[in-house]
């Protein structure tokens, strides 16, 4: 849900009201892009290497894939720089032995994510200590455990806030955001 609406007409992929958005769609979108371009390099000067992994949300489904393509254009010369573009809406990646899981989280409940992934990626599941899944659609700060056989081997579903202030839908709905 990066850019917030997915096309000129102001409103979300999939929804009919509209947003309280900038207008111009080509602004706002190049906006996007540059701040993208300017966390992926930030990210390179601290890391070896940026994994880009696109998650699609239920807001912005089809612009945020162009971003990820451009990103994909703009860092093709750079062999530190890696974009995943599969159409799969889950992903994940290994960091020694932690698993780390990316789902918008609009379509599925966080207690079947933690099926879901040991599922999909049980190679990595079976050969990581640590598991987390990171979802985001709801915008709030929340955290659920789901253990497993042995504390070691459950896995955490975390819910991160969204990084923008409250627009009026929201703040009408107390979606409000933190100061």
């Amino acid at each position: 849900d990066f850019l917030h609406f997915d096309s000129c007409r102001g409103k979300t992929a999939h929804g009919e009201h509209f947003l309280d958005v900038d207008t111009r769609y080509a602004k706002v979108y190049c906006a996007g892009l540059k701040c993208l371009v300017r966390q992926v390099e930030r990210a390179l000067e601290l890391c070896d290497d940026v994994q880009i992994l696109y998650c699609p949300g239920n807001h912005d489904f089809s612009a945020s894939y162009g971003l990820c393509v451009a990103l994909s254009c703009w860092f093709r010369n750079d062999p530190r720089v890696k974009v995943d573009l599969s159409a799969c809406q889950r992903k994940h990646v290994v960091w020694g032995g932690v698993l780390l899981g990316f789902e918008h989280g609009a379509d599925m409940k966080p207690e079947r994510l933690a099926h879901v992934f040991s599922t999909d990626c049980q190679a990595e599941w079976s050969a990581s200590t640590y598991r987390e899944v990171q979802i985001g659609h709801r915008h709030q700060n929340h955290q659920w455990e789901y253990e497993g056989v042995v504390p070691t081997n459950g896995v955490t579903v975390r819910m991160n806030p969204a990084l923008t202030n409250a627009d009026h839908w929201h703040f009408k709905q107390g979606f409000i955001s933190a100061p």
